[in-house]
Formats: C-alpha cells, structure tokens, sequence
C-alpha cells in the first residue's frame, strides 16, 4: 500500500469517527431533551449523499406505500422522502405531509412545486394535534422523527386515531439501510 492510499484511509477512518462522534452525541442529547431538528439543518436532511445510507424507495417499499393509497408523512423536513412517495401513491393516491416547522414546509412546499407533484398536500402541525378526520390514512410513517417528539405517546395515539382500521402505521429511526437489507430478512 503506497503513501497516498495510506493517507486516503485514513482520512476516511477519521470522517467515519467524526460522523459516527456526532451522530451519538446528537442522539444522546436528542434522547435527553427531545426538540425538532432546527431547519438549519435541512441542508443534511436533503443531502443527495444521504441515499447511499437510506434509500428512500429501499424504505417505503418496507413500509409499504402503495399506488391508490392515502398516506401520511409525518416530520418529512425538506422532503427526502416526499417524492419518492408521492410517486409510489400515484396519481390516484394522496400524500399528506406535516411537519412543526414552518421554514421546514416552506422549503417541502418549494419542492414539490418544483418537481409537479400534484397529489402531495403539506402542511405545519403538531403531531398531537392532526388536522384530519379520524380514520384518513391507509398508511402513516415516520423516518428518523419519533425521537424528536417530546409527547412520544400522544403523537402516537393521534396517529392511530387518524389510521384506518387494519392500516399500517411504520416507524424507521436512522439506521444504514442498504440495498438488499443487512440480513435476509426486513428489520
């Protein structure tokens, strides 16, 4: 191994450390004291790397957002999941978003006009507060959000209120998500 492949290495052993540091410090602190992820951050929600490590049709096809459905997305941030779903749904399905920070919609909002979606509605809420009838969605699912929640119980309970009987309600916290799964089986 010559100098350079050396240096190269090592290099990435020490942004590997660093991502992995932050990433357990922010989660550790996050688990402490839940709060939103600040929208100066949604620059990292939507990085186009971040699709190496979780694959958004890798993720709803486990979920299983299908054509015709009526799905909620619960704190999508700037949409990294957004179009993805909203293609799964289709044109005869809906997909509502709803997140509790304003600039965070602002910039879903941009998105989604920029790309045509026209079945994708967004909106701001609290998710223990949804502005839906009861029984809406066929399917709701939150990706790396649960944990930002303070009333984790309540969101959850809203949830199932606005979930049709025998929907799915799939819940994904970060985790590397790699084409054909870590094991055989779905996690």
């Amino acid at each position: 191994m010559n100098i350079l492949s050396k240096i190269v290495l090592g290099l990435l052993a020490i942004l590997l450390g660093w991502f992995i540091l932050v990433q357990t410090v922010g989660r550790l602190v996050r688990k402490l004291y839940p709060f939103p992820m600040p929208a100066v951050a949604a620059q990292w929600l939507d990085f186009p790397m971040r699709r190496w490590i979780t694959d958004p049709a890798v993720v709803l096809e486990r979920a299983g957002v299908r054509s015709g459905m009526r799905v909620l997305e619960l704190g999508p941030g700037p949409g990294f999941f957004t179009p993805e779903a909203a293609r799964r749904v289709g044109p005869r399905g809906r997909l509502a978003c709803v997140d509790v920070a304003p600039p965070l919609i602002g910039k879903l909002r941009a998105k989604v006009r920029r790309l045509g979606l026209d079945n994708v509605e967004a909106g701001v809420g609290d998710a223990c507060a949804l502005p839906f009838d009861e029984e809406t969605f066929d399917l709701i699912f939150l990706n790396s959000v649960l944990g930002e929640i303070p009333d984790r119980v309540g969101a959850l309970r809203e949830a199932y209120r606005v979930l049709k009987p025998g929907g799915t309600l799939s819940v994904t916290e970060f985790l590397f998500v790699l084409r054909g799964g870590l094991s055989g089986r779905d996690h």
